[in-house]
């Protein structure tokens, strides 16, 4: 963790969501996004690296998500990108950190039961068992299911 006194970003973050419906049943949304950062760290002028991309924060971002809704059935897959940055102040080879992304998908069931909903939900996390490191030395977890039941009043 390393406090910085003075930074400048300089960047733009791109969207676009849309949404479609067919007859009166199915819906499908998208949503994607971009973001271009370029961070850089002016605390101290005298610093040998000065005007560096800040630690963990990438050059190029971004997500794209499909949504699929059927009658009480509705699909999920996200998509997330992170490229390249270094893990720290000191943007040398060494301190490289490679790009990663992860996809997830999910599919729902929503239940009417007793004037309230059941919701059950499936999840797959990391579809493609990507290996990558949010922080270096901090590995993420590959693959993994989740299932989940709500109950809505």
């Amino acid at each position: 963790m390393v406090n910085l006194g003075e930074v400048e970003i300089r960047g733009i973050d791109l969207s676009v969501q849309t949404a479609w419906q067919w007859h009166s049943d199915w819906l499908v949304s998208t949503r994607l996004s971009y973001t271009y950062q370029k961070a850089q760290d002016f605390t101290n002028p005298t610093d040998e690296f000065y005007g560096g991309q800040i630690p963990y924060i990438p050059w190029h971002s971004g997500s794209a998500v499909i949504n699929l809704n059927y009658r009480n059935w509705e699909a999920n897959y996200s998509f997330i990108y992170t490229g390249e940055r270094y893990s720290s102040q000191a943007n040398l080879p060494v301190n490289y950190q490679l790009p990663w992304y992860t996809s997830d998908f999910s599919v729902a069931r929503t239940i009417n039961l007793f004037s309230s909903e059941l919701k059950l939900t499936l999840e797959v996390n990391n579809l493609f068992n990507q290996q990558y490191e949010v922080v270096i030395c901090y590995p993420m977890p590959g693959i993994n299911f989740k299932a989940v039941a709500q109950y809505i009043f």
